[in-house]
């Protein structure tokens, strides 16, 4: 079955984990390596992503001056391996960590700097629609600055994040600048990690920006 049909399916059938009434306080109890989603850790989650974001690019301490790299390293720290991001703009879907490192290559570059937008009074938030055991999804919205001069831009965001419960690695192989047809292997401890991300236009009756993620 496809990728991109994943968000769909985790609305449809996510909710038979721990289902049967084994619930404490209306609350389900998780096993041990399918923890519980929450509004906290959904914040926490797209906080760090923000923070990841302007880190790995080359304005950013982490060190990438190429973005190339930045985005390899960036793609492999937030985002599973069969993970899909929407398009917006664009007209692709990416599907997969080398597809997603493709589209980073190009954002990073800008130097891109992230904050929530929860004092916009139409929008709230952030919103947890679905919190369950390894599973959750949050939607917002976040304003980007960027190092180069591109415009500021705002958007409405929804992450569907799912926890891994056992270490992996994800190899991605570096399309351009200094490390040219390197092979980038990014270790993957265990942890939350971004399955699905979309971000969309704002309606303009809002009166927010109608300009969108750079593409």
């Amino acid at each position: 079955m496809k990728n991109y049909l994943l968000y769909g399916l985790a609305l449809v059938g996510l909710y038979a984990c721990n289902s049967g009434g084994n619930s404490n306080q209306g609350q389900p109890i998780c096993p041990i390596n399918a923890p519980l989603f929450s509004t906290e850790i959904g914040t926490n989650l797209i906080n760090q992503w923000g923070i990841n974001v302007f880190s790995y690019s080359p304005y950013g301490s982490a060190g990438y001056t190429d973005p190339f790299l930045g985005a390899a390293y960036f793609t492999g720290t937030e985002y599973a391996s069969n993970a899909v991001l929407l398009p917006t703009v664009s007209p692709i879907t990416r599907s997969g960590s080398q597809e997603i490192y493709d589209y980073f290559t190009k954002f990073l570059a800008h130097g891109p700097k992230m904050t929530n937008n929860p004092e916009t009074p139409e929008s709230g938030g952030p919103f947890i629609s679905l919190a369950e055991c390894g599973y959750g999804v949050i939607s917002g919205y976040y304003n980007f600055t960027y190092q180069d001069g591109t415009p500021e831009t705002t958007a409405r965001y929804t992450f569907q994040f799912q926890y891994q419960p056992i270490e992996s690695n994800i190899n991605i192989v570096v399309e351009s600048g200094t490390e040219s047809g390197a092979i980038i292997n990014v270790n993957q401890p265990t942890g939350w990690y971004i399955k699905l991300q979309n971000s969309a236009k704002l309606p303009s009756s809002i009166g927010l920006p109608n300009n969108l993620l750079i593409k």
